[in-house]
């Protein structure tokens, strides 16, 4: 056996390969099928000269084996010296290449190639960057299998067996990220998080931290996490414990994996153990109460990806619960079952492993998965208005309260489910539906823009006009004030005038109600109710 030993921080850890020949990755027809012959057969020359490099090490080229293309089987074609001499990086560059031209409908097979020109680079952050955000946005994983199993390479960290004053030393939660894309969406997931303890040379050293850099706010909320946890526990001595996300190569800021970190840490002293299908996210202060996180709807999104069951989000981002169920319906907030949390030991309650969580859960959590079952039934939404379904509700509230899906659940079945967006709601809504109006009103450029489509403007309108009903009424100055702006944009992509004088005086319509829209923001923002809602602190 060979043995390859990774250093990632203060750990070591440890990937052994054995010396079978792995198997291929049998990707699916229909997605091979979508890549032109031309570049199948300049992706098995690459991955041929990865074969027959030398200097390539043995683990690299056990990946290069799996990447089998139906008729594309890697063949002995010899592959010329000269391009044989050339460095690990330029493959590396050369596979990245082939990669970014696969069609978007195909992105498995991008995501392998890229894992394998990471391999050949491992220092190329910009590439490692683009693998991640290919797994998070298309929701792929990886299926490199090295003795033909479809699943990852084991990865052991070697960690103390003990350290005085853990109960463990690993520990594992599934936290709920957000990358944030254009126009207000987010691409959300649960991403597995990792504590790691080791024994510290240093006797009395307590230290905690990232495997990678974080951003000011992700720094701060660890640093809350620590002086929750001493106010709570007698803190061991002599220990450094290290935190990891699954996407290591995706820059990480903000405060919503507080929560997490916590449970996590949590687990290492008192040996809690955890739902595998459990997923929260939320920020938390000294004293251990939660408060709200961004990208809410997207985690969910995410969650559902990962299979998780239950998730838990702070009880102060309700809102937007109540607001994905007006936009999308029931079956969006059934799928999972959603909890709020405005404390730190209601989500530990909630993140218990099943045989551990106490009776009540145990049981709200069991007749909620009926409720489930009967909503998956064709017209299954229908059956809320059932009197024994919501019999079942009520009792599910009962015994968790802070149970949000059986909650609104409810209401849609009574028919006193919330009908108007809230607030944050609302103005987040207008955002994603005018995108490519609000682009173009950023840019403040029109003449010379030829990329402009009358059709992208039209339907951001119709989004606009259709959900009016449904804002807060605070926001329909601003949601008009767009849709008068988009007249004369609409203009000038579909009827420019030909007169130069025209011109200009459309150009000065367009920034008069450009501005217009901003002032209706600015005068929004300004409203003292609106500054509380949205939590919007006074300027010093």
């Amino acid at each position: 056996m060979k043995k390859w030993v990774l250093f990632l921080g203060f750990l070591n850890c440890a990937i052994t390969f054995g010396q079978e020949v792995p198997a291929p990755i049998e990707f699916e027809e229909a997605s091979l099928a979508k890549i032109p012959t031309q570049l199948r057969a300049e992706i098995a020359s690459a991955l041929q000269a990865v074969l027959q490099k030398e200097d390539v090490p043995q683990k690299v080229k056990a990946l290069a084996q799996q990447l089998y293309f139906g008729k594309d089987a890697l063949d002995e074609t010899e592959i010329s010296a000269a391009r044989l001499a050339l460095g690990e990086a330029v493959f590396s560059c050369e596979i990245q290449s082939l990669a970014t031209k696969i069609p978007d409908d195909a992105p498995e097979v991008a995501a392998h190639l890229l894992s394998l020109a990471l391999a050949l680079n491992p220092d190329n952050l910009n590439l490692a960057y683009e693998l991640e955000t290919i797994k998070i946005q298309k929701n792929v994983k990886l299926r490199w299998a090295i003795t033909g199993k479809k699943e990852p390479p084991s990865l052991m960290v070697t960690a103390a067996t003990s350290i005085q004053g853990l109960a463990r030393t690993q520990s594992l939660i599934k936290g709920l990220l957000v990358q944030q894309l254009a126009g207000s969406q987010f691409a959300g997931s649960a991403s597995q998080m990792n504590a790691t303890a080791i024994s510290s040379p240093n006797k009395g050293e307590w230290l905690i931290g990232f495997n990678q850099p974080v951003g000011e706010m992700m720094s701060g909320a660890l640093g809350r996490v620590d002086k929750f946890l001493g106010k709570r526990h007698e803190l061991p001595n002599g220990a450094r414990v290290e935190i990891s996300f699954e996407e290591q190569y995706v820059p990480k800021d903000g405060p919503s994996a507080a929560v997490a970190c916590t449970l996590l840490l949590e687990s290492l002293i008192t040996g809690a153990e955890y739902d595998s299908a459990f997923a929260v996210t939320g920020d938390m202060d000294e004293e251990g109460v939660v408060g709200p996180v961004g990208g809410i709807d997207g985690k969910i999104r995410g969650a559902a990806k990962r299979s998780c069951k239950v998730i838990a989000i702070p009880a102060k981002n309700k809102q937007v619960i109540s607001d994905l169920l007006i936009m999308e319906g029931p079956l969006s907030i059934s799928k999972i079952q959603i909890f709020t949390i405005a404390t730190y030991d209601q989500a530990l309650k909630i993140a218990l492993s099943p045989e551990s969580r106490d009776e009540k859960l145990k049981q709200a959590l069991s007749e909620f998965g009926e409720i489930q079952s009967v909503l998956k039934k064709p017209n299954g939404a229908n059956f809320l208005r059932n009197a024994q379904v919501q019999k079942k509700l009520r009792n599910i509230i009962a015994l968790a309260p802070n149970h949000l899906s059986a909650r609104l659940l409810l209401l849609k079945g009574l028919g006193k489910e919330p009908t108007q967006l809230s607030l944050a709601g609302s103005l987040l809504t207008i955002d994603r539906a005018a995108a490519p109006l609000i682009r173009a009103l950023e840019q403040g450029k029109f003449e010379n823009n030829d990329d402009l489509s009358g059709d992208e403007y039209a339907d951001a309108i119709s989004k606009i006009k259709r959900v009016r009903a449904q804002l807060d009424s605070r926001t329909h100055l601003c949601a008009d004030a767009i849709v008068d702006y988009s007249v004369f944009i609409r203009e000038w992509v579909n009827d420019r005038p030909s007169s130069r004088n025209k011109q200009i005086e459309l150009v000065g319509n367009i920034k008069k109600s450009g501005d217009r829209v901003g002032g209706e923001y600015d005068k929004l923002h300004k409203r003292p109710d609106v500054r509380e809602e949205l939590e919007i602190e006074d300027p010093e």
